[in-house]
């Protein structure tokens, strides 16, 4: 939406200390982006008529389509660096155990004593509980490690402290994994707002608890699927294969070298999420209006995110919501970049009757999907590359 006021002054000044000081009685041209003045998207303030009709130019402009390189052995670079990261953190841990050393001690991950404030005595059975479950080399593998390394202030949730019991808050106390400057590993307890983190790791126990094994279809959300044919060998003769099939392993490995071609809608299609106009025209990179004044970073952002995600998890996100609210209730994947209002437009996972539907909705909540139940996980990648 884009709201057009002409005011006039009478004392030579402008309402706004950032605008154009124009002569008394000259028309000055306020015009915002967005649905309202709180979170416009844009702004301008001018006295200039030909300034304006300009601006609204530039907010409507149809850029051009956005796509991305198709995944090659030459543009894994980030796999490969994790692939040596997470060889060199197993090493480590085995030279650790051969020496009788705690491997905690080896790998530089530790127990912080915790805030009497924040984990009063009633609660540091349990902290020392949770704490004991922990593998810390399972927690250093699968701590987060964008291009091999794990990003300084990263923290990841993984158990709250307070479970079961009678609460009147939203912030809760929570034995958290996070990393210091160079790469110190640390567990704390922190009070925080769970359904608010992007790494909650009580959903996927898996990658932290020495109790819980997993097998693949936990891991990965599916069974049976053929990783062995879905590297770069052959990639035009399996996705011809694998696109006769109606098996669910079928479906996901047409889904992902579909996304590894860059062809992200197909692939959505072949794992059965619908999307809507808006998302459509985002991912294309054609949108207009308000969308189009970021398109090309939107684009480029919504397709790398659905390039890594496991689209044929989503229907287990949604699944539960119910078809007489199917419309009602949208689960936050991830937020669109370079906004600065209070509603942002977000990627949402939506229930339909058909399946899950992907959508943007422009909400100011901050509760989000924990990235553990739809981004895919970084061992299928290894594997079915050749890495692990």
């Amino acid at each position: 939406m884009i709201a057009v006021a002409c005011w006039v002054t009478t004392d030579g000044h402008t309402k706004s200390f950032v605008g154009p000081q124009g002569a008394v009685g000259q028309p000055h041209w306020d015009l915002y982006l967005g649905s309202s003045p709180l979170n416009a998207m844009d702004h301008l303030l001018a006295h200039s008529l030909d300034q304006a009709v300009e601006r609204i130019r530039e907010w409507w402009r149809v850029p051009s389509r956005i796509a991305l390189e198709p995944l090659r052995p030459d543009g894994i670079d980030d796999l490969r660096a994790l692939a040596r990261a997470r060889a060199k953190i197993r090493t480590i841990a085995a030279l650790a155990r051969a020496e009788g050393r705690p491997v905690g001690d080896a790998l530089r991950f530790a127990l912080d004593p915790p805030d009497p404030q924040l984990a009063p005595d009633n609660m540091r059975r349990r902290i020392d509980e949770t704490a004991a479950r922990v593998d810390v080399e399972r927690l250093v593998l699968n701590f987060p490690r964008p291009r091999g390394r794990a990003a300084s202030g990263t923290v990841v949730l993984l158990s709250r402290l307070d479970e079961g019991l009678e609460t009147k808050t939203s912030r809760h106390p929570w034995l958290v994994a996070l990393v210091r400057p160079h790469e110190a590993g640390v567990l704390e307890v922190q009070r925080l707002i769970g359904v608010n983190a992007r790494h909650r790791w009580d959903v996927a126990p898996w990658l932290w608890d020495a109790t819980v094994a997993a097998d693949e279809e936990t891991r990965w959300g599916i069974r049976d699927l053929p990783v062995a044919r879905l590297g770069f060998q052959d990639r035009d003769r399996v996705l011809a294969e694998v696109s006769n099939g109606s098996r669910d392993p079928d479906r996901a490995a047409r889904t992902l070298l579909l996304l590894d071609a860059d062809r992200v809608e197909e692939a959505l299609e072949a794992a059965g999420v619908a999307c809507t106009d808006r998302v459509r025209s985002i991912l294309s990179g054609a949108a207009t209006g308000r969308d189009g004044l970021h398109i090309d970073q939107w684009a480029r952002f919504a397709r790398n995110i659905v390039r890594k995600s496991a689209p044929w998890r989503f229907a287990r996100i949604v699944d539960g919501t119910g078809r007489k609210r199917a419309h009602a209730v949208a689960h936050r994947l991830v937020t669109l970049p370079g906004q600065r209002h209070l509603r942002t437009a977000s990627l949402v996972l939506q229930a339909s009757a058909q399946g899950p539907v992907l959508a943007i909705e422009d909400t100011a909540t901050n509760t989000c999907v924990p990235e553990a139940l739809w981004c895919r996980p970084v061992d299928l990648d290894l594997i079915r590359f050749g890495l692990e």
